[in-house]
């Protein structure tokens, strides 16, 4: 028999209990959902499964288009998505009757590139979408130079001729201005509201023991701030902020943190990936010479009748699923 249930953030002891015995990444954590919490003040929880020799682990964002419509149900920021260790028969199809008895409309799944479980999934309800960049970190330091495109080693060259001074520091002034720097770019770009964190929310994601910041001073004012978010042996580039002039020193940021973190013997760096397929940011990340995986979302409709139903409120076509998931959310 499998049981399922929903375990809330504020019953912190199950959710870290629950994830002891399931390998999973950072995006999976109770502190990382907290702080994804603060950014969406949507309700999250972590799914869970579990039968002999089963095992399944899902981090769940509930949201609504308006107050009156019914819930769906998406993976908070950041790659998590469904991980499960052995085998249920038929376990998709009783998790989803779960979700349906829950009063889930329908389910958007951003699926991790390292965390591919089988799980019986058909080519109707799992998608590729873009590429996420991984760099080795187990090769030497001079192979991984090696790597980079022309372009990033020239202008790489140029950058460390500079000697701009690094900081590593975590201390208040340095968060603040991440946070300072980060509102700015926001205001400067036509940036999606999934983006907006707020400074509560990255301030629990910086002062995570897990949080790293990588900082350019020039002239005593801080240019370009990155966030890294180490967990296992993986890294991920998570985001950084700049002002216009500080740009240019992503590259420099990126290349000095390779180099930090393979110190620390991790074994992956994650870039992550552009905000659209083989735009300038991905082939900018692409530059490093990293392993391309695609990244997947996992997409399935739970109850057809509300489904329906809200495509038809909201006027967009239900029975398109590559496109935007759901639909109902495009307008």
């Amino acid at each position: 028999m499998l049981m399922q249930k929903l375990v809330p953030l504020n019953n912190q002891a199950e959710w870290e209990q629950t994830l002891q015995s399931v390998p999973h990444t950072y995006a999976h954590t109770h502190w990382y959902n907290l702080a994804m919490h603060l950014a969406s003040k949507r309700e999250i929880f972590l799914y869970t499964a579990e039968a002999d020799n089963f095992r399944a682990i899902c981090p769940i964002s509930l949201r609504k288009k308006y107050s009156d419509d019914p819930y769906d149900v998406t993976t908070p920021y950041g790659f998590s998505g469904m991980i499960t260790e052995g085998f249920f028969e038929n376990y998709m199809e009783t998790r989803n009757s779960f979700f349906k008895e829950q009063g889930f409309v329908c389910g958007h799944f951003a699926m991790h590139p390292f965390f591919q479980n089988e799980l019986g999934l058909s080519s109707n309800q799992l998608f590729p979408g873009k590429k996420a960049y991984y760099i080795d970190l187990r090769k030497d330091i001079d192979t991984l130079y090696s790597e980079l495109s022309t372009d990033h080693r020239q202008r790489l060259k140029q950058w460390i001729n500079k000697k701009y001074k690094i900081e590593t520091t975590k201390s208040t002034d340095y968060v603040d201005a991440f946070v300072k720097l980060y509102d700015l770019s926001l205001q400067n770009r036509n940036t999606a509201s999934i983006y907006n964190f707020g400074a509560e929310a990255w301030k629990a994601l910086i002062n995570s023991e897990f949080g790293f910041l990588f900082s350019i001073v020039v002239d005593n004012e801080i240019e370009a701030s990155a966030l890294f978010i180490c967990f296992g042996d993986m890294v991920d580039y998570y985001m950084i902020a700049s002002t216009p002039e500080g740009r240019q020193h992503a590259r420099g940021i990126i290349w000095e943190a390779i180099q930090f973190f393979k110190n620390q013997n991790l074994s992956w760096m994650q870039l992550g990936c552009g905000v659209r397929d083989n735009d300038s940011l991905e082939q900018f990340k692409a530059r490093f010479g990293g392993i391309a995986h695609t990244t997947y979302s996992l997409r399935q409709i739970y109850n057809s009748e509300s489904y329906q139903a809200l495509c038809e409120k909201y006027q967009t076509d239900p029975d398109n699923l590559q496109g935007y998931f759901p639909s109902y959310w495009q307008n």
